[in-house]
């Protein structure tokens, strides 16, 4: 499910499985900020490969809804989280939103994906996260600010960038 989200938001990364989500949307458009800035337009997404940024041969386009950003059928809202790290809520109808950490660099933004795989291996979040095969989800009432603080740790390499293009 999850890769059929970063593909349609251009957030291709490279997962080894699923990424963190919950069953509901945690945050509203409100919460939103505008980071790409308030226009949208034609985008260009890179992967993180072998040291550099490769770019996707195809462009996507973003629009502005309210405080959140449209590609294709799915929301992405980023909300501040600390200095300049955001969470990415990214949601298609119907589905479970997917969460990614992000920061905001001029017109671009790199995002780190919050894999399944790592989080089950540190015990520290088990109280907020739940686990069903390859998927997890935060618990319902969890903290969700101060997980996504606890998860700015030790962020590694980002996989993916976004770049609004002039």
């Amino acid at each position: 499910m999850i890769r059929q989200i970063l593909a349609f938001a251009a957030f291709a990364a490279l997962l080894c499985g699923c990424v963190l989500q919950s069953r509901v949307p945690l945050y509203s458009d409100a919460d939103g900020q505008l980071i790409l800035g308030e226009t949208g337009g034609p985008a260009q997404m890179s992967n993180w490969r072998d040291g550099k940024w490769v770019a996707d041969k195809d462009q996507l386009r973003i629009s502005v809804t309210g405080k959140h950003y449209q590609a294709e059928n799915i929301a992405m809202t980023f909300v501040a989280l600390s200095g300049d790290w955001l969470v990415l809520q990214a949601v298609e109808e119907g589905k479970p939103a997917a969460y990614l950490l992000a920061q905001a660099k001029d017109r671009a933004v790199e995002v780190w994906p919050l894999a399944c795989t790592d989080l089950k291996k540190n015990d520290t979040f088990s109280a907020s996260i739940s686990y069903e095969g390859d998927d997890c989800f935060i618990n319902p009432g969890a903290p969700a600010k101060e997980l996504f603080a606890a998860l700015l740790t030790n962020p590694g390499q980002p996989t993916s960038r976004l770049v609004l293009l002039p």
